[in-house]
């Protein structure tokens, strides 16, 4: 008689090899990868950019904020500027991380590589949605306030 009870692999359960820790990968996971990890880099890189002439353009604008007449709210641009600024470097240095993993992951291909890839590649995503979320949000905010300000005039 069978026990219900029994762990999978006292009923003699074969593992299938390409879920357990370290099992093969196939090759079209790595010709799939391996056509991403350039565009991932590319879009990195570019963020990297934006991020450096976001940094140079906050600067600028808090720097010569004194002297165009905008007085506080030039420094408050500045201020938001150089924020928005690390955000963006935030979201290329996970991209980055997820194409290092990859490269990782086609040096040495096998499950732990192409996980660490796609957690990679789910902290960028995780972490875009929530900039996503905060953004709407903010919209929002700026829509009741301007509703609110039309009818408090």
């Amino acid at each position: 008689m069978e026990n219900p009870y029994e762990t999978p692999s006292a009923l003699n359960v074969t593992a299938n090899p390409s879920t357990e820790m370290g099992g093969v990968v196939t090759s079209e996971v790595i010709r799939t990868f391996e056509g991403t990890k350039g565009w991932v880099r590319f879009l990195a890189i570019v963020g990297f950019i934006f991020t450096v002439l976001m940094l140079i353009g906050s600067l600028g604008i808090m720097t010569t904020a004194g002297r165009v007449s905008f007085g506080g709210l030039g420094i408050v641009m500045g201020l938001i500027y150089l924020l928005l600024g690390v955000l963006n470097f935030l979201a290329a240095y996970k991209l980055n991380r997820y194409a290092t993993r990859i490269s990782e992951l086609l040096l040495m291909p096998n499950e732990l590589k192409l996980v660490a890839a796609l957690d990679a590649q789910r902290g960028f995503w995780k972490y875009t949605g929530i900039m996503a979320i905060c953004v709407v949000a903010f919209y929002l905010l700026v829509v009741v306030a301007g509703i609110v300000n039309v009818f408090m005039n």
